[in-house]
């Protein structure tokens, strides 16, 4: 167990403050670490909705304080940054934040650049400024993936396979990835098949989405299909198969089942206990602050998830565009 010390001050700086934004903000409402939390967006009407958000919160730590900030001219440290804006221009707000402020470790919300060259930029920048920098792809952190991984024997292949109807694929996809790059500890990723649906628009302004199909293996030659369809009512399920083992995870209805390898017997179903988005973000923040580490994926590990996925996913997107894009407009 990590040691917690109530006496030092943290300075956690939040910038982008919508939905996932104040997600961020209830995690370290959370914790108990001796926190100054400073809130930034562009969009000041946004410090108005999360006002009146945290007058309905309860605040059990009486040593966090929020600070709604519109400039960096009197704060200029922070511990931890966690960058929470949609993903169009991230490089160059990233530049923007550093000129301005200085901090030694980062998070930043998926998708995490739209393009290779921003991931290359900004991967430079944090190398050069020694700054760690980690990318949220938080079911890594979740108790019950953790479970799922110990039982996962190294010495033998599995399967993993992810199905379900409109899960928002092109935007969600890279938390799969990273999942099974979690269970497997391998990092080198080659795309055997992929099929890709019609592009429509996304419900946020600017982003799009589509469905479909990818076969992907790693070095070790484990599997991971991945599935998304136009079906009404599949529920999203991640399905993993190993030598002596099924486990059908159902993150829809919130099922796990575990079936015996061979014969396929049934031996157990449980209801998945339920972990906020927010319960994950709490565990990293702590982390972070209080160590500097973080079981996140580190952003030169996601490098190699995101590279995949982007190059492929930017061939669709110029198949089916007039104008030929370098950017792949999913967040």
């Amino acid at each position: 167990m990590n040691f917690i010390s109530k006496s030092k001050k943290y300075n956690l700086l939040i910038y982008g403050c919508g939905s996932i934004g104040f997600r961020h903000l209830e995690a370290a409402i959370k914790t108990n670490l001796n926190l100054n939390i400073f809130i930034y967006d562009r969009n000041f009407k946004s410090y108005k909705t999360i006002s009146k958000l945290i007058n309905k919160n309860f605040f059990k730590n009486p040593n966090t304080k929020i600070k709604f900030i519109r400039n960096f001219n009197l704060y200029k440290k922070f511990n931890l940054l966690i960058l929470a804006t949609p993903t169009h221009n991230r490089c160059k707000i990233i530049n923007e934040i550093y000129s301005k402020i200085s901090f030694k470790n980062i998070v930043i919300e998926k998708i995490a650049f739209q393009s290779m060259g921003e991931f290359n930029k900004v991967s430079n920048l944090f190398k050069q400024k020694k700054i760690n920098c980690w990318i949220n792809c938080p079911r890594r952190l979740h108790p019950l993936y953790i479970e799922v991984k110990k039982l996962i024997d190294k010495n033998h292949l599995f399967k993993m396979s992810v199905n379900g109807s409109n899960w928002n694929f092109a935007s969600n996809l890279i938390h799969f990835i990273d999942l099974f790059c979690f269970f497997s500890n391998n990092n080198s990723l080659k795309i055997m098949f992929s099929k890709f649906g019609k592009i429509t628009r996304s419900k946020r302004l600017g982003y799009y989405e589509f469905n479909g199909r990818l076969l992907i293996y790693n070095k070790k030659n484990d599997i991971l299909k991945v599935n998304s369809n136009n079906k009404k009512k599949n529920p999203l399920k991640i399905k993993i198969q190993s030598k002596n083992f099924n486990i059908i995870i159902d993150e829809t209805n919130k099922f796990i089942t575990f079936k015996t390898g061979l014969k396929n017997k049934l031996l157990k179903r449980n209801k998945i206990e339920k972990n906020k988005v927010s319960d994950l973000s709490t565990i990293f923040i702590e982390s972070i602050l209080t160590t500097g580490k973080s079981n996140l994926v580190k952003s030169n590990i996601s490098y190699k998830h995101h590279k995949v996925m982007l190059n492929i996913f930017l061939n669709h997107f110029n198949k089916n565009f007039v104008i030929k894009r370098e950017i792949c407009p999913i967040t």
